[in-house]
């Protein structure tokens, strides 16, 4: 069974809550040790950790405080722009449907087997939420993952009509304090983890609506989620990757521990796919320089800085070896005739 992880970023709700709630530096800090990544690396959105050690710090902490409405908390404690790129591209979008369309596609980028799909029922928009069979059971994933959808929407395009709130746990201590937070009846033991809202709020537009963002981050988003979805561990590892390209390619120690693994499970992973790290770090190159050469008005050695490299000669001979083409070449071919890259460089 591979270990289930989540983006770090879904963490720092959790540790504001335990801040505030009067954790030392001295508690937290050890908390954060038991996730195995060195402490900068809680800065780092790329950062993946394991789901079953946020999920045993979670318990540490609701018995250290005497609580368990921990999870309510943290979802109130959420801040824009915890969420990165996923919740980037769904505030971008030019409606809450389409937003939620997007959180659906891209959600497991920041939780392993963690899923939301949106339905239309009879009048009414149901946002439902579950987990991989495998996950363990706990009522903080749903009661977390639905209200930070809640209170993002909210941020977004403003209060929206919350019709009845399901959880598939059974009653809680803080039952009251759910209903308070989702302002609306909360039934337990419903068969299914939900967020009813009225239909017509799906149609309600986005005070930050961007099309053109919305498009380009949607499409790369969904690309990257798929690719997940094929070879999860790969995946994270792309986007890890691709994430600070600019600064160059992590080295492996560094690119294994931003997505919770070792070097040996790396190129096991990479082993089985029939792929190389260096190998990967060219493909996810070769796609960020074509996509730049093609859709920018960047210059070649802009585009070169972009994806790691200090000087156009390196760049030029990397990309001539990639794609049996130079820069230039690329950018100077017609737009219905642009010569593609090289089949392997995209095969990772």
């Amino acid at each position: 069974m591979r270990e289930r992880t989540i983006s770090v970023s879904l963490t720092w709700p959790f540790q504001r809550v335990n801040a505030a709630l009067g954790m030392s530096a001295e508690e937290a800090q050890e908390g954060l040790a038991r996730y195995g990544v060195p402490l900068t690396a809680f800065a780092d959105p790329s950062t993946r950790v394991p789901l079953r050690v946020a999920l045993a710090e979670l318990t540490r902490s609701e018995q250290r405080h005497h609580r368990t409405d921990l999870a309510i908390l943290a979802a109130e404690a959420a801040e824009a722009g915890d969420f990165g790129a996923v919740e980037l591209a769904a505030r971008a979008a030019g409606t809450v449907g389409e937003a939620l369309g997007v959180l659906s596609r891209a959600h497991e980028l920041l939780a392993d087997g963690v899923h939301l799909a949106v339905e239309r029922r009879e009048g009414r928009a149901v946002v439902r939420f579950w987990v991989d069979r495998d996950i363990p059971a706990s009522p903080a994933l749903a009661e977390f993952g639905l209200l930070a959808l809640l209170r993002i929407g909210t941020r977004y395009c403003g209060p929206l009509q919350v019709r009845a709130v399901r959880f598939a746990h059974g009653p809680v201590p803080h039952a009251a304090v759910c209903a308070r937070a989702f302002g609306a009846e909360v039934h337990f033991n419903a068969g299914e983890s939900s967020l009813d809202v009225d239909g017509a709020d799906l149609d309600l537009p986005l005070r930050t609506a961007n099309p053109m963002l919305a498009r380009a981050l949607a499409d790369r988003l969904t690309e990257v989620a798929e690719r997940t979805s094929r070879h999860p561990l790969l995946g994270r590892l792309e986007e890890a990757v691709g994430r600070d390209l600019e600064n160059g390619v992590p080295s492996v120690r560094e690119a294994a521990r931003r997505v919770a693994t070792s070097e040996r499970s790396l190129h096991r992973k990479l082993r089985e796919a029939g792929t190389t790290y260096g190998q990967l770090c060219d493909a996810i190159r070769t796609r960020v320089a074509l996509r730049l050469l093609d859709t920018s008005d960047l210059s070649v050695k802009e585009v070169a800085r972009a994806v790691g490299f200090a000087d156009v000669s390196t760049f030029h001979r990397a990309f001539k070896r990639w794609t049996g083409t130079t820069p230039g070449q690329r950018r100077d071919a017609p737009r219905d005739s642009v010569l593609p890259g090289r089949p392997d460089a995209d095969s990772a």
